[in-house]
């Protein structure tokens, strides 16, 4: 949180949530070490934006709500503290907060991580102003993710909203989209 009085941040005040924080370290290492799976990802849901009438989230609103991990305008990924097993992704983080990929690679090539606890939010947004989810659209997205060999690890749940966006939340209304979610999300090994 950034306090600001008078057009000037008050920076004795400026304060974050630890989890959030950490759950950002987490992922963005994540992301890191299985950046070919995310290409995959973000080139699986090109081609959906393309030849569906669906949009992501606008960087400006990703930016003003934040609190997420690792995120792009389609997904965001969050994982817990226990995700990888016999790794602590933080502390190893703030001994090495200047390694590159393939350092981050090689500290964890014998990591155990627990797909499930990897969750992949995947959203999308009807490009029109008005009408519902399209489910012959959901089908497709939850078909694809479902059958695509190259994604990174992790529990899926997929939302398609309709274009009604909650400008505080930055998400679609609930009473309004289709979902595959907990209990029913797609889990990728």
């Amino acid at each position: 949180m950034v306090p600001i009085k008078n057009e000037k941040i008050l920076v004795n005040q400026v304060w974050s949530q630890k989890e959030e924080v950490d759950d950002a370290i987490r992922t963005g290492i994540y992301a890191l070490v299985y950046d070919q799976q995310f290409k995959s990802l973000d080139n699986y849901i090109q081609r959906l934006v393309l030849k569906y009438p669906i949009i992501g989230l606008k960087q400006e609103a990703i930016e003003n709500v934040g609190g997420n991990g690792y995120s792009t305008p389609y997904y965001y990924v969050s994982m817990t503290s226990d995700t990888v097993v016999n790794i602590d992704l933080n502390r190893l983080y703030l001994k090495h907060s200047k390694w590159g990929k393939n350092e981050w690679k090689k500290a964890l090539t014998n990591a155990q991580i627990d797909p499930k606890l990897v969750s992949i939010v995947v959203q999308f947004y009807m490009k029109k102003t008005v009408g519902k989810p399209n489910k012959a659209i959901m089908n497709e997205i939850v078909t694809g993710l479902k059958n695509g060999k190259a994604f990174p690890p992790g529990s899926y749940n997929i939302i398609l909203h309709s274009n009604r966006i909650n400008k505080a939340t930055a998400r679609g209304e609930e009473k309004n989209e289709l979902e595959r979610a907990n209990p029913n999300q797609i889990i990728k090994y």
